[in-house]
C-alpha cells in the first residue's frame, strides 16, 4: 500500500481485486480507482463494507484481457496482486496491462513466496520456456527492472516491476 501510494497520485487500475480491500485504501487515501474482478458481485458487497467516498471508484466485472485501454483510458498505476501466479500466460497479461499504463506509469504485481508453495509448478518439457522466462523475456522487451522482495523500496511487497527511461 504504501509503495502504491508512493509511485503513484493519478488513476489507479487494479485488476482481479478480489474482496477489494487495497482498492478501499487506495481511495480512501483520495485516488480514483477503477477495480476489475471476475466476481463482481462479491467485489461490490465487499467494497460496501468501507467507508469510503463511492465517486472515487468505477467496479468493472469480467475477465481482465475483456478490458481495453480505449475505452478506460490510461493509468498512472496499474496494480495485480496475488494474480500473476493463477495466470496461464503471464508474459501475456503482463504486456496486456502494460497497454493500460500513461507514459510513466507504473505496474505493481506481487505473488506469494514461491518456497512456501507445496506443489511446486511441474517442470518444463525440453525445448519449451518456462513462465519465468517469459515474463523476464517481457521484462526485456517493455525495459521493466525488478526490484527484489527484500529491498528496503519493495518492502511489503514480493515483486515490482518499474518501467523505465
Amino acid at each position: 500500500m504504501r509503495i502504491c501510494l508512493a509511485i503513484a497520485s493519478g488513476r489507479t487500475l487494479e485488476v482481479a481485486a478480489g474482496g477489494g480491500g487495497l482498492t478501499a485504501a487506495m481511495a480512501g487515501a483520495g485516488r480514483d480507482v477503477v477495480v476489475n474482478d471476475l466476481l463482481v458481485e462479491t467485489l461490490s458487497a465487499s467494497l460496501a463494507l468501507f467507508d469510503i467516498d463511492r465517486r472515487r471508484l468505477t467496479v468493472l466485472g469480467g475477465n481482465v484481457f475483456d478490458l481495453e485501454p480505449e475505452k478506460l483510458g490510461t493509468f498512472d498505476l496499474v496494480i495485480a496482486s496475488e494474480v500473476i501466479e493463477h495466470v496461464a500466460h503471464p508474459d501475456q497479461f503482463l504486456a496486456h496491462l502494460a497497454r493500460f499504463l500513461e507514459p510513466q506509469g507504473r505496474i505493481v504485481v506481487t505473488t506469494p513466496n514461491g518456497s512456501f508453495f507445496r506443489n511446486p509448478l511441474p517442470d518444463v518439457p525440453s525445448g519449451r520456456r518456462s513462465q519465468c522466462s517469459r515474463v523476464r523475456a517481457v521484462q526485456a522487451r517493455r525495459r521493466w527492472t525488478p526490484l527484489p522482495a527484500h529491498s528496503e523500496r519493495a518492502r511489503g511487497t514480493c515483486h515490482r516491476s518499474r518501467a523505465r527511461g
